[in-house]
């Protein structure tokens, strides 16, 4: 059984006309000041959930300037989003490559 999704060309667009009120800026308490960033250190487990049939990985994150007891879940997804230099696998992936020489080389 298909569906049909509403479709509609761009040119049926029509430019907002109004008021454009700016937001306000951050509650004090939402504000990140020099080196109060939080950040995740180290994952100490993984998982899987599955939300509206959707299976989702999580890894169980510890923060910077946070107590053992304050670790979290967090979906893979957003903790690469928000952070894409830190690794969620066990040993981070290194570029191929180095100094040590085959073993069943021929020295010469």
């Amino acid at each position: 059984q298909s569906r049909i999704h509403p479709v509609f060309h761009v040119s049926l667009l029509k430019k907002a006309i109004g008021d454009y009120q700016v937001q306000g800026e951050l509650p004090k308490e939402l504000e990140v000041i020099g080196d109060d960033e939080i950040y995740p250190v180290k994952v100490l487990g993984s998982r899987v959930t599955v939300q509206g049939g959707v299976s989702i990985p999580q890894s169980l994150i510890q923060w910077n300037k946070k107590s053992i007891d304050d670790v979290t879940w967090e979906d893979n997804v957003v903790i690469r989003g928000q952070f894409p230099n830190f690794s969620l696998e066990d040993k981070a992936l290194s570029e191929e490559g180095g100094n040590d020489r085959n073993v069943n080389e021929e020295l010469g």
